[in-house]
């Protein structure tokens, strides 16, 4: 699904959503890395009023990001699908949020 989301103050529209099992619409951690990465780009006093049609950024752009992100944070991706690793960090967000780590919205 495709929805509208404001990270690093800038909107991003087309971003790629999923609804989790308790209907909450929510993203992929990794995903709003590099939409927050991307964001930094522009000046701090600019962001507000910026809207990004994440469609439109280039494959290799956002991949050139991901992957100087996985690098900046140390992460590997030790499964062998990305659908895979994105499974396992949606299990993780749910037991983060049933530790308290994250506040889940009513």
């Amino acid at each position: 699904m495709k929805t509208i989301v404001t990270l690093g103050s800038v909107e991003f529209t087309n971003f790629p959503g999923y609804r989790d099992e308790s209907g909450e619409i929510t993203w992929s951690l990794m995903e709003s890395v590099v939409a927050e990465r991307y964001a930094n780009r522009f000046e701090d006093q600019d962001r507000e009023v910026i809207s990004v049609d994440w469609d439109k950024v280039p494959a290799e752009e956002k991949r050139r990001i991901r992957e100087q992100a996985k690098t900046d944070l140390g992460i590997c991706n030790p499964f062998s699908t990305e659908e895979a690793a994105r499974d396992a960090e949606h299990r993780l967000y749910e037991q983060l949020v049933e530790m308290g780590m994250f506040a889940q919205e009513a």
